[in-house]
């Protein structure tokens, strides 16, 4: 037996054209057995309904086949081509061993820079970086708490203060870029207040809303799902599920590149 052969004759559906399916259907024991019905036109709308579910499962079939048979074409591209690539790096790996034997390379006598130690340069540049704008922050807030404390003509105040314990102001400088508390306490001006001002938590931190709207699957939803993980995707649960959301959003299902597989 062929497994490939198409034409097998136990493959093929055989309909009988002179049976009566509407009375099998709509018969004792039926799938759409009339007794379960309160009326005629009750049983006739199932029949429908189940036609238009069923086309559209077929229609379903046929897309996923048509996506599966790209997918086959894709790898069998691929495979075709490995040969090719190989013969292509070959030519590539034999040609640069030419070039090598036939030039002798000159030494670089650059110093190797270690990878280390340019980190290291980094983190002291980017370190330095912030302690300036650190002690720029201090120096512009030692200057409003002055101005708070003394007025607007604060620097004669401070000159004689300074002068009356001895400091230098080169020091006094220091202390207000680098040590502003340590400069308050010498002066005896009251610490800076604490900034009690509301800061949100990061987006990580902040719990997210329980109720938040969820995303729809629809077909295009289902497709990035094909790209990133094809092996769940072409299980049977989700498959049944993605016929299901069809069938809930109706047109809306529809979106992305529902029409590239003879939707």
């Amino acid at each position: 037996m062929d497994l490939l052969n198409d034409t097998n004759q136990e493959d093929q559906i055989q309909i009988d054209p002179n049976k009566d399916y509407f009375a099998e259907l709509t018969g004792p024991g039926g799938k759409f057995d009339r007794s379960k019905y309160e009326s005629e036109a009750d049983m006739y709308k199932a029949i429908a309904r189940g036609k238009v579910e069923a086309d559209k499962y077929v229609d379903h079939l046929k897309a996923r086949h048509d996506e599966l048979r790209q997918d086959w074409t894709k790898l069998r591209e691929e495979y075709n081509a490995g040969p090719k690539l190989k013969e292509y790096l070959d030519q590539l790996v034999n040609q640069k061993q030419q070039i090598e034997t036939q030039h002798t390379p000159v030494e670089d006598t650059r110093p190797v820079l270690n990878p280390d130690d340019i980190e290291k340069l980094l983190e002291q540049k980017l370190s330095a970086r912030e302690q300036q704008r650190l002690e720029e922050q201090n120096y512009k807030a030692v200057e409003k708490k002055l101005a708070e404390h003394y007025g607007p003509q604060y620097q004669s105040v401070l000159k004689q203060q300074v002068a009356e314990l001895g400091l230098d102001k080169d020091f006094v400088n220091d202390l207000a870029r680098k040590h502003p508390s340590v400069l308050y306490r010498t002066l005896g001006i009251e610490g800076q207040k604490r900034d009690e001002n509301f800061q949100s938590p990061p987006t990580s931190s902040q719990r997210r809303d329980p109720f938040a709207p969820t995303m729809k699957r629809t077909n295009a939803y289902y497709q990035k799902l094909r790209k990133e993980n094809p092996t769940l995707y072409r299980t049977p649960k989700i498959q049944d599920q993605m016929f299901k959301d069809a069938i809930a959003l109706g047109d809306e299902f529809n979106d992305g590149d529902w029409n590239a597989y003879g939707h």
